[in-house]
């Protein structure tokens, strides 16, 4: 069953509790008071940079700096936080001399080094979004000497200006080296491939791509030129047949006037008249008749003078006319007219002859010695040789035509293979070429970056809020410090209090002892305590007093000894109490 506290009850708690509540109350409050006041003190200076973006628009010059603000907060956090920095800073101001090791100050100051950056809030421009960017970092340092905080923050904070900004022209122009080392190797590149370009072109000069036209149109003329050379020697062997056909029909050599006036035939003319006529003669003749052994005679001087020959075309073309004669006759004096049988006869003869003749194959007469001086005929003789010469110059241009044309039809069929190979290499040097423009043009951009870095009109960083002199300890928080351990005291004890009371099984009332005995309670009587109870309860006051005091007295001698003076630890306390607001003056 549940139990009402009285009044009375939470009297007799008190009462009886009070020891430990008092005394677990003064020992954390006492504890968390010292820890307050002996904690020194923290002060803390913040520099506050601003990141400046580049006065040019990026779209006319972009920076050579591609990493975002983070990153670079990072690298020049971690090269500031590096050991050989921290203890060039840590030398030049002599901190933590209370540490004796070189890798403990390093770390203590490690953890003083505070980056915090300051984002907001923007739109991007490109894709519309909401998206937080870096506009700022503050820089603290904290410490235990405010003027040395102040110096030490100031220089943390000039490390990261002139860091960043090293760093950038740094960069720039290990950009720009690079890059006009770049530059000249595609330069040296491109100049290789104009070379080979230029050696081919040379050694393929009539078969590159761009010639084809022209080999077309080379084509195109030879052929016309070898249309032209064979109409021109049709026309030639036209005309040699036509100047043959005449110079049958002239007489190589020039008749004798004779001294009366009248041509006489020259002895080759007039031997092959004479045998003709001897032929007739002979057909109506006996041989033994003067006429006949006259001519034959005639014809035997006329042999011994120059050599000739009749030829069947001369008894045939005779024999043809012999034979029109006869037909004119016969249609006009009839078959039996003497005329017309002399005129047979002298047919049969010739007839009979010219088949001898063709059974001997031919008269061989000899012309070798005989000179041509008629000038009609020298005149056509002089124009079949001319025709004959041209003719052939012709066919000899013809044939070099026809190998320069069989020559040019070879190098248009390699020309799409020779293509190919030019292909090949003007795609490499164009690709060259297009590569060099790149780095020309990225090279460009890096000396305009670097200009701009140099100038200090690229993005950089700005102390807007320079270092102060802290004129309070950021840390410790000495009255929350004590204000806690006060709560903490009043609670703990409560605590304390109610947990020993919770396990104290004694009788405290007489109510309770209604409770569990069931009777009534007639009367209560108080404690009464004798003299020696009295005496030995003030001796127990006096000996907790007395012992207090010892333990005040040698823990302050000890203090004073050991730890520090102990009008340097009231100056301490002073300066706590001071800085709470509770100065002691």
């Amino acid at each position: 069953m549940s139990v009402e506290l009285t009044k009375q009850d939470i009297k007799g708690i008190i009462r009886r509790r009070r020891k430990t509540f008092l005394i677990t109350f003064f020992c954390i409050f006492l504890i968390c008071l010292g820890v307050a006041l002996y904690l020194p003190p923290i002060y803390r200076s913040e520099s506050t940079i601003i990141i400046e973006n580049q006065d040019i628009p990026e779209d006319f010059v972009k920076s050579t700096i591609t990493t975002y603000i983070n990153e670079r907060l990072y690298m020049l956090q971690q090269k500031l936080l590096s050991r050989e920095e921290l203890i060039k800073i840590i030398r030049q101001h002599n901190l933590y001399e209370d540490i004796d090791s070189t890798t403990g100050k390093v770390e203590q100051m490690r953890e003083d080094i505070n980056v915090q950056t300051v984002d907001t809030a923007v739109v991007d421009e490109r894709s519309g979004r909401a998206k937080t960017v870096t506009v700022a970092f503050k820089l603290s340092y904290e410490g235990k000497k405010p003027h040395t905080v102040v110096q030490v923050a100031n220089l943390l904070a000039n490390y990261f200006v002139d860091q960043d900004t090293a760093e950038r022209e740094v960069l720039s122009s290990k950009t720009t080296d690079f890059l006009e080392k770049e530059l000249e190797n595609f330069r040296k590149n491109v100049a290789e491939y104009e070379k080979e370009i230029s050696m081919f072109k040379a050694a393929h000069i009539n078969e590159l791509p761009g010639s084809i036209d022209l080999k077309f149109q080379n084509m195109r003329f030879l052929s016309q030129e070898l249309e032209r050379i064979d109409t021109r020697i049709r026309t030639l062997r036209e005309k040699n047949i036509y100047l043959e056909t005449q110079i049958t029909n002239v007489e190589p050599l020039t008749p004798v006037v004779s001294e009366d006036g009248k041509l006489t035939q020259n002895p080759a003319d007039r031997l092959k008249y004479l045998r003709l006529q001897l032929v007739r003669l002979q057909a109506r003749l006996s041989p033994k008749h003067p006429d006949i052994i006259a001519i034959k005679r005639e014809i035997a001087e006329l042999e011994g003078q120059v050599d000739g020959t009749i030829t069947n075309a001369e008894k045939m073309k005779l024999l043809q006319e012999m034979e029109n004669g006869l037909i004119k006759k016969r249609n006009t004096l009839g078959q039996n007219h003497p005329d017309v049988i002399r005129a047979k006869k002298e047919l049969d003869a010739l007839s009979s002859d010219f088949e001898n003749s063709n059974k001997r194959n031919r008269i061989n007469i000899r012309s070798e010695d005989v000179q041509p001086d008629n000038p009609g005929y020298l005149n056509l003789k002089a124009q079949i040789l001319a025709a004959n010469a041209e003719l052939q110059s012709l066919l000899e241009e013809k044939r070099n035509k026809t190998e320069e044309l069989k020559a040019a039809r070879e190098k248009l069929e390699i020309i799409p293979l020779v293509e190919q190979e030019y292909n090949g290499l003007t795609l490499n040097y164009e690709s060259a070429k297009g590569k060099y423009n790149e780095i020309l043009d990225k090279l460009f951009a890096a000396k305009l970056a670097q200009t701009m870095d140099t100038s200090k009109r690229g993005e950089r960083f700005e102390i807007v809020t320079p270092a102060y002199l802290p004129e309070k300890p950021s840390e410790p928080n000495r009255i929350a410090i004590i204000l806690f351990g006060f709560v903490l005291g009043v609670f703990v004890s409560l605590g304390l209090s109610a947990l020993g009371e919770g396990r104290d099984q004694s009788i405290k009332s007489s109510s309770e002892i209604e409770t569990i005995g069931g009777i009534p309670v007639i009367a209560t009587l108080s404690i009464y305590e004798t003299n020696l109870q009295k005496r030995q309860k003030r001796f127990k006051i006096i000996a907790g007093a007395s012992l207090i005091l010892l333990l005040v007295v040698g823990s302050s001698a000890l203090i004073d000894c050991y730890l520090t003076p102990l009008d340097t630890l009231w100056e301490t306390v002073s300066s706590r109490l001071s800085e709470m607001g509770l100065p002691l003056d």
